[in-house]
């Protein structure tokens, strides 16, 4: 929670979740723990063209703001308070479509917006405007009001109309939920869910008379209300049953704006010593965090527990915990951690120390103890010393894409030195298929019949190193082959316990024509339960993107949401292609946030190279997780302010009938088995007028996904029994990727051509 002496009316959230806003002609830019990032004056067209611009919308690169006094104007601006474009004109409703144009209203009348700000069209309607929305087409549905009848309409992209709905009701239309249906109230002080049909879905009692704001979620919607103190927040699903409630003391609640981590941040007047503005940021559960613990995590090599001039002044990748609560986070690259929490509760701040990482120990400080008795109050130097013997800790990953035969790829292999010592002479040995070439590489390498291998050298404490690989897939590789690689990196040096001077990682891809790059890998995928139950429970994930695009990515976000049978205190080894930052969004379920800013990806077509990234590590299944337990999870990669693209998922099945998949075993195989009973047909390939995925053996309930050649999803089907149908008029000619999966497992997965 944080103070200002202004008072600001309205707020939008860029991508990385900092609060845009204006304080009438001057731009703000607000991080999440109400720290003001930029403060700089609105650059209008002229000078005797301004106004104070009070209503702001969110946009994929920025956001728009609009204001009536002393004159209308709309302004476009970027996440830095840039001007992108203006124009003449007031709204009080926005919203931006999927091609990046504004849809702009106020009472009866909509305009919409190019992303240059060029006037494509104004439109006129008898109703007056409640909401607008998008449907999956990028046609428009609009909610309004027409004397005493809601009106259900439905928009092209040329604001004709292609439908209306009207109904009688004494009812007032409001604003509408993420699937459509309407969101209304009435005069006896209940909000409802109405359908477009006009059937009541879902009613309950409005905490206060006065509803001040309602914003959209994808599971429901916030509800702001008063009439007096104190104001009331209130989360609502999707059929309008209450899921919590906050009062927030001498208040009004003026805007509030959903999260990426399902929280939100509340803009708010107090009428407290004057009008001012209070930014609340809240979690998922409505509850607001008002201090922050924060302190560094460094390496003590002299065992001393304190920090001298010659040892590594931090630890990365460190995950630290808080008693009660359970709220986490991870070490940045100078080793600090910042955790948003309560007032008035006594915290017991942890350094999770697992095996894998080595054998270290936080002797000096097991723990750290803060206590808030007043807001407003963050305590900072909880710093801890970590304790280790002088050995290296070396850690490999791979990351290769599919390839395409008879084309060369780039590749990378990294290897990174957690322990306390240095490693010298260290050697990288590679094992591969037949098929598989290195070309060239940025270190020296032999190459015999069995192994190629690079020789590293010297690899300091803290320090990663990055072989770049050009490689090939050789012309007589069959479509669908499967490349199963072992790369093993050790060194002899300073070796007091040798298992940590030696690492393996195994990776495979498939030979195929044409591919989406953006995917998630995990080794192993099966593991025998005799296996699990003596220990086996390390997996191994990779996450691989692509910049496919025509312009470069200024920021990609990955956002991989874990299965519930995995360790949160395991994680580890936490390695990836850029520079980022590692959040992890929640814990119940685990969520982790990896967020690469500036990154500048260039596009497939200006690098092959330098159009990919990664993000590889390690975490150990749970204990007590029975026979026939499948472990699936995927992730979704945000290029700027595009769609995400939702990755496979990666499966891993605990059997006591399969044996634990090894190197040798995966690589004999040449398929990559997904579910080990089923098989998949589609037929026929390409499509002219509608194909048959055949399943067999049946299933009681499975989800069919198909995704372009950029792996956006552009349909989901339900389906059960053995077979499920693709229409061609559903898709234009080209490349497409389909998926069949379970709640917990992906069945198996392919690809067709649509002529």
């Amino acid at each position: 929670m944080k103070y200002y002496k202004e008072a600001f009316y309205d707020i939008g959230i860029d991508q990385n979740g900092n609060i845009l806003t204006t304080l009438g002609y001057t731009f703000l830019k607000i991080d999440q723990q109400g720290n003001i990032l930029t403060s700089k004056p609105i650059n209008f067209r002229s000078e005797n063209e301004y106004s104070f611009l009070m209503d702001v919308q969110s946009s994929y690169n920025g956001a728009y703001y609009a204001g009536d006094y002393p004159i209308s104007k709309l302004l476009k601006l970027d996440s830095d308070g840039n001007t992108i474009w203006e124009a003449n004109s007031y709204t009080t409703l926005m919203l931006e479509d999927l091609q990046k144009n504004l849809l702009a209203s106020n009472g009866k009348r909509i305009i919409k917006y190019s992303p240059t700000g060029k006037e494509l069209w104004t439109k006129n309607y008898p109703f007056t405007v409640a909401s607008i929305n998008l449907s999956d087409n990028n046609e428009y549905k609009i909610v309004g009001q027409e004397g005493d009848k809601i009106v259900f309409s439905k928009l092209n992209e040329l604001g004709d109309t292609i439908y209306t709905k009207k109904y009688k009701t004494s009812l007032f239309a409001k604003s509408q939920t993420s699937d459509g249906n309407l969101i209304a109230t009435g005069n006896n002080g209940k909000i409802f869910i109405i359908s477009e049909a006009g059937d009541t879905l879902g009613s309950n009692v409005i905490k206060k008379s006065y509803i001040s704001c309602i914003e959209q979620t994808k599971d429901g919607f916030f509800l702001a209300s008063d009439n007096n103190s104190p104001a009331n927040l209130t989360k609502y699903d999707l059929n309008c049953r209450e899921l919590w409630s906050l009062d927030i003391p001498s208040s009004r609640i003026l805007s509030v704006r959903a999260l990426p981590d399902q929280g939100f941040i509340a803009a708010c007047t107090t009428f407290v010593d004057g009008n001012k503005t209070i930014l609340i940021r809240g979690d998922k559960n409505g509850k607001i965090y008002s201090n922050y613990i924060k302190g560094k995590i460094s390496k003590d090599i002299n065992n001393n527990c304190s920090l001298d001039g010659n040892e590594p002044k931090n630890m990365s990748g460190m995950l630290v915990k808080t008693e009660p609560e359970n709220l986490y986070a991870i070490t940045d690259e100078s080793g600090n951690y910042s955790i948003a929490v309560d007032t008035g509760i006594s915290y017991k701040i942890i350094p999770i120390i697992n095996s894998k990482i080595g054998n270290q120990s936080s002797s000096c400080y097991p723990f750290r103890t803060v206590l808030f008795n007043q807001k407003q109050k963050d305590s900072t130097g909880n710093d801890f010393f970590i304790k280790q013997e002088l050995n290296p800790d070396l850690k490999i990953n791979y990351s290769i894409s599919n390839r395409t035969r008879c084309f060369t790829g780039a590749s990378t292999i990294t290897i990174a030195n957690y322990g306390f010592a240095d490693a010298e002479n260290v050697t990288v040995s590679v094992e591969a298929p037949s098929f598989y070439f290195i070309k060239e590489a940025n270190f020296p390498f032999l190459k015999s019949d069995k192994f190629i291998q690079f020789n590293v050298g010297k690899i300091e404490t803290g320090k990663i190193k990055t072989i770049k690989l050009i490689d090939s897939i050789s012309c007589i590789a069959m479509l669908n082959d499967v490349a199963n690689i072992r790369s093993i990196v050790s060194t002899t040096t300073n070796c007091i316990k040798p298992k940590f001077c030696k690492d393996t990682v195994i990776i495979r891809f498939s030979v195929t024509g044409s591919f989406d790059p953006n995917d998630k890998q995990v080794f192993p995928s099966l593991i025998n339960f005799e296996d699990y139950f003596d220990g086996n429970k390390e997996l191994n994930y990779l996450i691989r993107f692509q910049n496919t695009g025509n312009g470069e990515a200024r920021t990609v976000r990955v956002v991989d949401t874990l299965s519930s049978s995995l360790d949160i205190h395991s994680i580890r080894s936490i390695q990836t292609s850029h520079g980022s930052s590692t959040k992890i969004i929640s814990s119940d379920p685990l969520i982790i946030e990896w967020l690469f800013e500036n990154i500048n990806l260039p596009y497939q077509s200006q690098s092959e190279e330098l159009s990919q990234g990664f993000i590889s590590f390690s975490i150990d299944l749970k204990d007590g997780l029975e026979d026939k337990t499948i472990v699936s999870n995927g992730a979704a990669i945000y290029f700027d302010y595009n769609e995400p693209v939702i990755t496979n998922r990666a499966t891993t099945l605990i059997s006591s009938e399969e044996e634990t998949e090894t190197y040798k075993e995966s690589i004999t195989t040449g398929t990559q088995k997904v579910s080990s009973i089923h098989s998949i047909i589609l037929f026929p390939n390409p499509i002219t007028e509608s194909s048959v995925i055949r399943i067999a053996p049946t299933l009681n309930a499975f989800k069919t996904a198909v995704y372009d050649s950029k792996g956006i999803k552009l349909l989901e089907k339900d389906g059960s029994g053995d077979e499920v149908s693709i229409h061609r008029s559903d898709l234009r000619p080209g490349i497409y990727f389909y998926q069949i999966y379970t709640e917990n497992q992906e069945i198996g997965k392919g690809s067709f051509l649509v002529k």
